[in-house]
């Protein structure tokens, strides 16, 4: 399943950003995270997530660096890709 993780720092992460994109590029080589934008103002970021349910994805983002400092929070949303050209549009 795909889940949309976007954090909002709710403290100064500088001491935490290496480990934290240390931790998110391991997370990309497993196939973990698809994608990362961060907020323009540098104030959160959004990870696109591959996982078998959003208990892992909870556990994934939890367990990074920066949340596990205590210094971001996350709301999760579950998303899928829009169905191809002629597809349906209902779930």
């Amino acid at each position: 399943m795909k889940v949309l993780a976007i954090s909002t720092n709710t403290g100064d992460t500088r001491a935490y950003l290496a480990d934290e994109g240390a931790r998110v590029e391991d997370l990309t080589r497993q196939g973990v995270v698809e994608r990362v934008l961060l907020k323009a103002d540098w104030s959160g970021a959004m990870l696109l997530l591959e996982v078998p349910d959003l208990e892992t994805a909870r556990a994934t983002v939890k367990a990074l660096p920066i949340a596990a400092h205590g210094l971001a929070r996350f709301d999760l949303t579950p998303v899928v890709e829009p169905p191809a050209q002629g597809g349906s549009t209902s779930p």
